[in-house]
């Protein structure tokens, strides 16, 4: 039995900065992948992820709101510059190697890769975003 969570250290500040950038080269480096396996990851994924890039402004993608559930963390991000009803968007990232696994919910892409424990903590985490949004557009 375990008594401490074990500490993981992300450098937000660079995942901001990538995510900020938006190249599509640096965002394949930030999807995660099973060990001693190639994940082909469909265009759909990257340009998911590419709604956080930086417009011309001077405004900063700010994290708003952290969840974590196991090794995994809910990243809910401000989007100054988006002309979205919702200013926000959520990535889920994988703590012990900063790697991102999803948006709302897992990539499909990774599915078979992950186990049930995996799939039901990104699920949680997905719930907490679907209830975010939810408050946000009416006002919770």
């Amino acid at each position: 039995m375990r008594i401490f969570k074990k500490k993981y250290k992300v450098d937000y500040e660079n995942l901001i900065s990538k995510l900020e950038i938006g190249n599509e080269s640096e965002i394949r480096e930030l999807l995660w992948k099973p060990k001693n396996k190639a994940v082909e990851y469909l265009p759909i994924t990257t340009e998911l992820i590419k709604k956080l890039k930086k417009e011309k402004t001077a405004d900063q993608l700010k994290i708003h709101k952290k969840l974590e559930k196991g090794r995994f963390e809910l990243l809910v991000f401000e989007i100054p510059w988006t002309e979205s009803n919702v200013p926000y968007s959520p990535i889920i990232i994988d703590k012990s190697n900063s790697k991102i696994v999803g948006v709302m919910l897992p990539f499909n892409e990774l599915i078979p890769y992950l186990t049930n424990k995996e799939n039901k903590e990104i699920g949680s985490l997905g719930i907490v975003w679907t209830s975010f949004v939810i408050g946000y557009r009416t006002g919770k």
